[in-house]
């Protein structure tokens, strides 16, 4: 078995930069199949009519008929293209527009935006008398103001249980018809304060979609609360997009789960036995253990007083530990020292039987990397003990142990008996 360890690192080495890139898993082949020709922003303005094709099949993310949808629109003398756009979608009842009010200013004004707080609050109440919202689309022509002032009126929940639907199945659109540019991502945070302030209940999910033509882009953010199956709705969506629309989509951001919903009433109960085991149990028997690692890591708890490490004290720390070894025999032990490595110190003895080797940063970490040629915790565990003894001030903060050998080995020889098969098999 090969794998690489990370250790606790180096402080004062000149190439800390070059080492950081080099650090960690190395990535041999690329799993994620981005495609660039959907996410990267066109400059020009998508057509109406493919803006009206997406929002028209993205209601159907409400996963019911007859929805009610609530427009967030800018002021009166100004078009509300969503409204139009929407109220198409086959499974739409009704679109209600909410434009802003007329005397609401850009810049902040708490009198004005209380007063416009109060006449919105009024027109949702009529609007909400008989019908509740199922849905709702931020459109682009509406202002930043007149979504704080919407997002406030939603978090009250005495409106959420007069004017939503119930059991927090709501679904909030903002369509950015020029992607998601600096002026734009208001509408994205403000989706997103409905997923964190006006729906509760999980399942709920926050998703970022953009939509590409040849020469033009179109940004999508969605909320969906009540939907635990949102992610695959989602992904169905975006197919049915690209067919009916000529677009290439690419769901850039999603944060929630895919819920799992189990069967009402299960006919059967599958078993383990029920499973094909043939390749794990030819995983199992191909297992050679030859060896047994073990890593510790250990802290300084309290650097007052004499509560320090040094170079030689390692040095003589290890040196002592080496020879005071009864678990296992260590004969013609070689140590090597590296003392000026950064601000802190390697330390590495080799035998016949296996390795050890120290490092300290140089400030209040030091890691001891053991391997033994066969299975000995007792031996690991009185040399992690004879080492750390010299140092009472440092705290264990890590254990960890593997076993060692070839054929794809997961397991520790004592837990292989030969001719045994495992139970699940």
């Amino acid at each position: 078995s090969s794998y690489r360890i990370v250790a606790g690192g180096m402080f004062g080495v000149d190439t800390w930069k070059e080492d950081a890139k080099n650090r960690g898993p190395r990535i041999t082949q690329d799993c994620d199949t981005h495609n660039d020709s959907a996410s990267t922003v066109r400059d020009d303005n998508m057509s109406l009519n493919t803006v009206e094709s997406i929002l028209q099949d993205s209601m159907a993310l409400v996963q019911s008929d007859k929805i009610v949808v609530l427009v967030v629109c800018g002021k009166e003398d100004e078009a509300c293209a969503s409204a139009e756009m929407v109220k198409k979608a086959s499974n739409v009842d009704k679109v209600v527009s909410l434009q802003t009010c007329a005397d609401l200013p850009i810049v902040l004004n708490m009198a004005s935006m209380r007063a416009c707080e109060k006449t919105l609050v009024e027109r949702l109440m009529k609007i909400t008398k008989d019908t509740k919202i199922d849905a709702m689309v931020i459109d682009p022509g509406a202002q930043k103001r007149m979504g704080q002032l919407v997002h406030r009126i939603f978090m009250n929940e005495w409106n959420q249980h007069v004017m939503l639907t119930e059991d927090d199945t709501l679904v909030v659109l903002a369509p950015m018809i020029n992607g998601q540019g600096p002026d734009e991502m208001w509408r994205r945070e403000l989706v997103d304060r409905f997923r964190q302030d006006v729906i509760f209940d999980e399942p709920v999910f926050l998703a970022d979609a953009v939509f590409n033509t040849t020469d033009s882009t179109m940004a999508l953010s969605y909320m969906s609360g009540g939907d635990a199956k949102f992610v695959t709705h989602l992904n169905e969506l975006c197919v049915d997009i690209e067919k009916r629309s000529n677009v290439v989509s690419d769901v850039t951001y999603i944060q929630g789960g895919q819920w799992y919903v189990p069967p009402n009433d299960p006919a059967t109960y599958v078993l383990p036995e029920a499973y094909d085991q043939t390749e794990p149990l030819a995983n199992w028997n191909s297992q050679r253990p030859v060896g047994h690692q073990t890593v510790f890591q250990f802290e300084v708890a309290d650097s007052s007083g004499d509560n320090t490490l040094s170079s030689e004290a390692l040095i003589k720390a290890f040196q002592a530990s080496v020879a005071a070894m009864t678990e296992i025999e260590m004969k013609h032990v070689d140590i090597h020292e590296y003392p000026n490595v950064g601000k802190g110190c390697w330390l590495v003895a080799l035998w016949s039987g296996g390795t050890a080797s120290v490092l300290w940063d140089g400030n209040f970490h030091v890691d001891l990397n053991t391997f033994l040629s066969t299975e000995n915790a007792a031996a690991l565990q009185q040399f992690k003990d004879l080492f750390g003894g010299h140092f009472p001030f440092l705290n264990v903060v890590l254990h960890d142990e593997q076993p060692r050998g070839y054929g794809r080995v997961i397991n520790f020889q004592k837990d292989i008996q030969e001719g045994v098969a495992p139970h699940w098999s």
